[in-house]
């Protein structure tokens, strides 16, 4: 809807209010959701950095899950990604 920096506060917010410190099993998603957010406004670097985040805690989602996630597919060519891909396959 062309408003980037008030979806990317939001999603920061969200995840301030309910950090994986304090929620182990809520806080992830939320982090997941961040990175969601980095993904659909074109933020690539932030976006991988907290799937990072994400996927170094247990939590609903693994790497093989997310692959089938369509949008996967805005960030499978960025070479840090890749590397996510080894780090936790």
């Amino acid at each position: 809807l062309g408003r980037k920096e008030e979806a990317i506060r939001e999603g920061l917010r969200a995840v301030e209010l309910l950090p994986i410190s304090r929620d182990a099993v809520g806080g992830p998603n939320y982090v997941l959701e961040l990175a969601w957010i980095y993904a659909k406004v074109g933020e690539q670097e932030a976006a991988i950095e907290q799937l990072d985040r994400y996927l170094s805690v247990p939590a609903n989602w693994s790497i093989e899950g997310l692959l089938h996630d369509p949008l996967i597919d805005l960030l499978s060519d960025h070479p840090r990604f890749q590397a996510l891909l080894e780090k936790y396959e």
